[in-house]
């Protein structure tokens, strides 16, 4: 999917359990077809801080 870069949003943490919050951004190249068709963008554009979709990873710790 090309050159992309995370950047976190920010952390949350709870007694057992922790949470992420990260945004994707294209450091180099075009965008493929595939990554268009999958996050629902039109290539050549860039999204503006309200459209980009979030990713949140959480880890529950036993």
């Amino acid at each position: 999917m090309g050159s992309m870069r995370a950047r976190s949003l920010g952390r949350h943490r709870g007694k057992d359990w922790v949470k992420v919050d990260y945004v994707f951004a294209r450091e180099a190249g075009k965008q493929p077809i595939g990554e268009a068709l999958v996050f629902g963008e039109k290539r050549g554009t860039k999204p503006d801080e309200s459209q980009k979709d979030v990713m949140t990873i959480r880890t529950d710790y036993p």
